[in-house]
């Protein structure tokens, strides 16, 4: 069974870097359809987190605290539906 959705709403983070899915698979990666972020302190997201995540359609990012998205930050996302 592979997990296509991935929770991370209230857990305090602060920003996001590559080690962040370091604990998944590459077909875990690229198998997660959803991933909620939401309501947490995110300042930063660092570029290239996202490369893996060939088959997001939702993406939640609200009530964080971002100052700046990166260029191309979502290009590789050709599957995302959501971003919020």
């Amino acid at each position: 069974l592979i997990k296509r959705e991935m929770n991370c709403n209230k857990k305090s983070l602060n920003s996001i870097n590559l080690n962040f899915l370091n604990d998944f698979s590459k077909m875990e990666l690229e198998n997660f359809s959803h991933l909620d972020l939401s309501e947490n302190e995110i300042k930063t997201i660092e570029k290239g987190l996202f490369t893996s995540l060939l088959n997001l359609k939702k993406l939640d990012l609200s009530s964080n605290k971002l100052t700046e998205i990166k260029p191309f930050l979502f290009s590789n996302l050709t599957s995302l539906r959501t971003l919020i």
